[in-house]
């Protein structure tokens, strides 16, 4: 029988301040291929890799496949692995081989942590599908593998395990056996091809979160602090503006009638703040968005906002309230209802209509937001 080889070196090493791992107190710590710190095999370690355990403590079958040498991971599956089980000689060709509960990520911290993993591009079959693919928990269904971000994390209480698995998809018997990893490395790494992260920020709201974990802390959303864009403009605007939407929008000094927050500045499209002859327009608004991200379930609240002439949000296309008024900007609002939101990918829009007969025609927007 015609088997491929397969032998992908992990290892483990930590990233943060040592204050943070000397005191139990970590942010965020990863595992990757780099050996600069063992922790693999360090009892005492707040992120630790081993062999994966059932509930009793005792190593899983599977677990035999990898190997810790010298603050090294390895996962092998050739015949040169020296545990017994499992004696192996590679996989089968023209097949899809599986390996459940291989090795765990421990939280051996003092706080719950979303983990994560990070691999490069994965080597593909002709038919497109990956070559190799982590899930966790012995279920292919799952996923523990985020792309730069913690969207597919699994929350940890301390001293909880997640068991990871993969699996490996051949489609003949000449194929490059290490040619796992289309890029070979992680984009903006230090050369790896994987790494383990755990945080303590991450919500345990994630798909498949345990359940234990605390809440986040509140993310500000704030103009002035966040990256809001100019999306769209009047056609009088445009030939005024200082490039084509999308464009990143101003923070500005308001004229000192305007309403201040201790939060959030207020921002506009022309970096001059409220001056008095900005192109107006009854039908076409001035839009602002703000594209963000959630690991699971949160709470947008609009605390305050304010904008001379109309304004309406908008969250994901869906209208969530607003203001009729001409004149907000003298006294900030507080009438947007507090939104539920999934965990994923997330647009707040802001369209300010400039009225020809409003005071100065200013085109400013003040919004002060979180995420809890």
């Amino acid at each position: 029988m015609n088997r491929r080889t397969f032998l992908a070196t992990l290892g483990a090493a930590t990233a943060g301040t040592s204050a943070a791992v000397g005191t139990g107190a970590f942010t965020s710590v990863s595992a990757d291929r780099s050996i600069s710190v063992q922790v693999a095999d360090d009892a005492d370690a707040f992120l630790r890799i081993g062999p994966c355990t059932d509930d009793s403590g005792n190593q899983t079958p599977n677990s035999a496949y990898a190997q810790f040498d010298g603050g090294t991971f390895t996962l092998d599956l050739t015949g040169a692995n020296s545990n017994d089980p499992p004696a192996g000689s590679g996989v089968n060709a023209n097949a899809v081989s599986r390996f459940d509960d291989v090795f765990e990520i421990r939280n051996q911290g003092t706080q719950p942590i979303g983990a994560w993993l990070e691999t490069a591009d994965p080597a593909t079959t002709p038919d497109g599908d990956p070559k190799i693919e982590f899930y966790r928990d012995g279920d292919p269904g799952s996923d523990i593998v985020a792309e730069g971000n913690s969207l597919n994390a699994k929350c940890l209480d301390v001293g909880e395990r997640l068991c990871i698995g993969f699996r490996i998809r051949t489609e003949s018997d000449d194929e490059d056996e290490t040619d796992l990893f289309d890029t070979g490395t992680l984009p903006g790494s230090n050369g790896e091809e994987l790494v383990v992260n755990g945080d303590v920020d991450v919500a345990c709201g994630a798909p498949g979160g345990s359940g234990g974990a605390t809440a986040p802390d509140p993310t500000r959303l704030d103009t002035g602090e966040q990256d809001w864009t100019v999306i769209a403009l009047p056609p009088e605007a445009r030939a005024e503006a200082p490039a084509e939407p999308p464009y990143e929008a101003f923070t500005v000094d308001p004229p000192d009638v305007w309403a201040t927050s201790g939060e959030a500045e207020w921002i506009d499209p022309f970096d001059d703040g409220g001056r008095e002859d900005d192109p107006a327009d009854e039908s076409v608004p001035f839009v602002y968005e703000l594209n963000f991200e959630t690991t699971g379930e949160r709470t947008l609240t609009i605390e305050e906002y304010g904008s001379d002439n109309p304004v309406e949000f908008f969250l994901d296309g869906s209208n969530i309230g607003g203001s009729n008024g001409k004149n907000a900007f003298k006294s900030l609002r507080s009438n947007v209802p507090a939104q539920d939101i999934d965990a994923g990918e997330h647009t707040l829009r802001a369209e300010v209509l400039n009225n020809p007969g409003a005071d100065g025609n200013p085109t400013g927007l003040l919004v002060a937001a979180r995420l809890e």
